[in-house]
């Protein structure tokens, strides 16, 4: 996990022995590894994915909190997928070069086409979080990000807006020179927040449904959507979904 500019990060032993506590004690048969740098280092997640198939311990597991891209090659993700791994994400946010560059993202569209890819010849779901009105944002690059994401292969996405916390270069540039704060109610990642990119909030909320539903139109993805909440009664779904465009409006 990232906590300020240190990575602390704990031992492989010392993660499988949580996993096998959680499987012996408490019959688990799904795991998800909330990290936010779970792939930095690549010989360290190996080594984890290594030591969860030598123990057997017969579970699934993903990564909601997404991979780095740059990280992805064929190695990682089949040792992934030996060690029970179903569902991989990535932390994309925007698919134009200008947005990219503007938040320090070291690779563009055709490296995330290729680790969408890969992940998928291996066998594995793939999911991409995307983030719209960041600095740097015109109606131009938020189209291209659209248009990447329909046609990109992922099985989901996962869309919020850019939210300026304390503490990032973000806040420090457009918030902090402000003579009022503003209320943390705007805070939120599905609220979009004013004055960081040229695009207005109903812009990007238009932009947020219409991206959902070009996304989620196609056959494949809606049957797979649908599979994967099949447990849940159809009127809770449907209101779930609805609030959640409803947000977009």
């Amino acid at each position: 996990m990232m906590h300020g500019a240190r990575t602390r990060q704990r031992s492989p032993e010392n993660i499988l022995a949580e996993m096998e506590l959680l499987v012996r004690n408490f019959n688990a048969g799904e795991l998800q590894i909330i990290d936010d740098n779970f792939t930095g280092n690549k010989k360290r997640t190996i080594e984890i994915c290594e030591a969860m198939t030598r123990r057997g311990l017969g579970v699934v597991w993903k990564t909601p909190n997404g991979i780095r891209v740059d990280m992805v090659d064929d190695e990682l993700i089949a040792a992934m997928k030996r060690a029970g791994c179903y569902e991989v994400g990535l932390g994309i946010e925007s698919a134009s070069r200008t947005v990219l560059d503007l938040c320090g993202k070291k690779f563009d569209a055709p490296a995330i086409r290729n680790a969408i890819r890969i992940i998928r010849r291996n066998g594995l779901d793939v999911y991409g979080f995307f983030i719209l009105g960041m600095p740097g944002e015109t109606r131009d690059t938020l189209s291209e990000t659209v248009n990447f994401m329909v046609s990109s292969g992922l099985d989901h996405v996962s869309i919020s807006y850019c939210v300026p916390y304390p503490g990032s270069k973000i806040y420090d540039e457009f918030i902090s020179p402000l003579p009022e704060h503003p209320a943390w109610e705007r805070f939120i990642h599905f609220t979009p927040f004013p004055g960081l990119s040229e695009l207005s909030d109903d812009e990007l909320k238009r932009a947020m449904k219409k991206a959902l539903l070009r996304f989620y139109i196609h056959p494949r993805r809606a049957i797979k959507l649908l599979a994967k909440i099949k447990s849940t009664p159809l009127s809770r779904t449907s209101r779930l979904l609805q609030k959640y465009l409803g947000k977009a409006k």
